[in-house]
């Protein structure tokens, strides 16, 4: 990839506490670049049931505490604090927020550098969760201000993935650096896009919130008048028993088109960008939520990447006035269900129209790789 001359080889622990080891964020777009870059990187993350391996000398630690109780947590923050005073790296790149406590202990007692990488907002998604609960959000809003507190003032970077992250960027401009999570450019292997059983791909987060039962409602819909099949990969990081709900939402003449697939366990990057690949679209229907109304889900730069299209709602902002509308089918999900997949049955008719036509400069990852190695740069 990108290369660029270091003097000194310089450590970094990487660490998510609910992210999977192989998280693209944190190994392929970070680790992997890093240690081509001279850095002597090692990534802390959940196994999920998946086999960590060493690549390129990347250290992989990893424990099985995504999913289970509070204890199992807290003896995986406890797991990263010892790495950090056992590795003693010169930079710690912290990717999950409640990891801020070590990340600020560190800056004080080590003076070493520390970064926090956003994927989102997550203090506004917690008092936007409790919003309706007044006892609950008056408990905890001390809580997530020290907490806040902690993982912000330490920090000598914080990086978050896009502009629409207006209430961190306004409060630390000196400090804030927006690096979007574009996707890492693919090459589908040959007869790929070219699938006899065409499905729509579900994919990531399995939730609610990420609209997971709504996707199943519209795939069942469209089934009436086109017979196609679901393949749902993806976890649930709360949730144990999301698959049994999961067939719950599913009628009984649907079953036999329906492929799940991790759900407790990782499903590699590399299978999900096969299967982006080889699908007719992805569905996405998130349910609304102001701060998901201002984002862009990364799983857009990955779709793209596999030149295919994504479907989502409406309320997207950056719908109004970017080039990624170009590769993204928008509907209103609170229509009529039948005028939606009717709109569908008209667009899925032609697969051309399946294909994204996004340029690279609008989701390859290249172009945000650079960002990161200067940040790396100016802190070593």
């Amino acid at each position: 990839m990108f290369k660029t001359k270091q003097t000194k080889k310089k450590s970094v622990l990487i660490a998510g506490i609910l992210q999977p080891w192989n998280h693209p964020r944190m190994f392929e777009k970070g680790a992997k670049v890093l240690q081509e870059n001279g850095w002597d990187c090692t990534v802390f993350g959940s196994s999920g049931n998946s086999n960590p391996v060493k690549s390129n000398g990347i250290r992989v630690i990893t424990g099985d505490f995504m999913v289970g109780s509070w204890y199992s947590r807290i003896k995986a923050h406890l797991k990263v604090l010892r790495l950090c005073f056992a590795l003693k790296p010169d930079v710690l790149h912290m990717h999950s927020p409640d990891l801020a406590w070590v990340g600020a202990l560190n800056k004080i007692i080590r003076k070493n550098k520390y970064i926090l990488d956003l994927h989102e907002d997550h203090f506004d998604n917690i008092k936007e969760s409790y919003k309706k609960k007044i006892i609950l959000i008056r408990l905890f809003k001390s809580l997530i201000w020290i907490n806040e507190f902690l993982f912000f003032y330490f920090a000598d970077t914080i990086i978050v993935a896009e502009e629409s992250y207006t209430r961190i960027l306004a409060k630390y401009p000196q400090k804030t650096i927006v690096v979007r999570n574009f996707a890492l450019p693919f090459i589908p292997k040959q007869g790929s896009n070219s699938n006899p059983d065409n499905y729509i791909l579900f994919y990531g987060t399995l939730s609610e919130e990420w609209g997971l039962f709504r996707a199943i409602e519209f795939w069942q819909s469209l089934n009436k008048y086109r017979k196609t099949n679901l393949v749902i990969a993806g976890y649930s990081a709360v949730n144990n028993t999301i698959g049994g709900k999961i067939l719950g939402k599913v009628e009984p003449e649907n079953l036999d088109s329906l492929t799940l697939l991790g759900v407790k366990e990782f499903v590699s990057p590399e299978k999900i960008r096969a299967l982006i690949s080889d699908s007719l679209f992805v569905l996405a229907p998130y349910n609304y939520a102001e701060h998901i109304s201002l984002k862009v889900p990364s799983k857009v730069y990955e779709t793209f990447a596999c030149n295919r299209k994504i479907v989502l709602p409406s309320f997207f902002k950056f719908l109004q006035k970017s080039e990624l509308s170009r590769g993204i089918i928008a509907l209103d999900f609170t229509q009529n269900s039948e005028e939606i997949i009717k709109q569908m049955l008209g667009i899925i008719e032609n697969p051309d129209n399946m294909k994204s036509y996004v340029d690279e400069q609008f989701w390859n990852w290249n172009t945000e790789c650079l960002k990161l190695l200067d940040i790396y740069k100016k802190l070593s």
